[in-house]
Protein backbone atom coordinates (compact mmCIF):
# COMPACT_ATOMS: atom_id res chain seq x y z
CA UNK A 1 0.00 0.00 0.00
CA UNK A 2 2.69 2.36 0.81
CA UNK A 3 4.39 2.19 -2.82
CA UNK A 4 1.21 2.89 -4.05
CA UNK A 5 0.66 6.50 -2.64
CA UNK A 6 4.04 7.00 -3.96
CA UNK A 7 2.55 8.73 -7.13
CA UNK A 8 0.28 10.95 -5.40
CA UNK A 9 1.88 11.78 -1.45
CA UNK A 10 1.83 15.63 -2.66
CA UNK A 11 -1.93 15.56 -3.27
CA UNK A 12 -3.11 12.62 -1.18
CA UNK A 13 -0.75 12.60 2.02
CA UNK A 14 -3.37 9.85 4.13
CA UNK A 15 -2.05 7.22 1.29
CA UNK A 16 1.36 7.33 2.77
CA UNK A 17 0.52 8.18 6.16
CA UNK A 18 -2.27 5.83 7.13
CA UNK A 19 -0.55 2.61 6.49
CA UNK A 20 2.52 4.45 7.95
CA UNK A 21 1.68 4.91 10.91
CA UNK A 22 -0.05 1.35 11.25
CA UNK A 23 3.34 -0.10 10.50
CA UNK A 24 5.07 1.92 12.87
CA UNK A 25 2.07 0.49 15.76
CA UNK A 26 3.44 -2.68 14.81
CA UNK A 27 6.57 -3.00 15.55
CA UNK A 28 6.47 -0.72 18.77
CA UNK A 29 3.49 -3.33 19.74
CA UNK A 30 5.58 -6.22 19.28
CA UNK A 31 8.43 -4.41 20.61
CA UNK A 32 6.65 -3.91 23.85
CA UNK A 33 4.99 -7.39 24.26
CA UNK A 34 8.57 -8.71 23.51
CA UNK A 35 10.00 -6.58 26.19
CA UNK A 36 7.31 -7.53 28.28
CA UNK A 37 7.97 -11.39 27.72
CA UNK A 38 11.03 -10.88 28.79
CA UNK A 39 10.86 -9.36 32.08
CA UNK A 40 11.18 -12.18 35.09
CA UNK A 41 7.32 -11.89 37.30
Amino acid sequence: MISEGKSNILFHAWLIALPGSALVALVLAVNMIGDNLRRPR
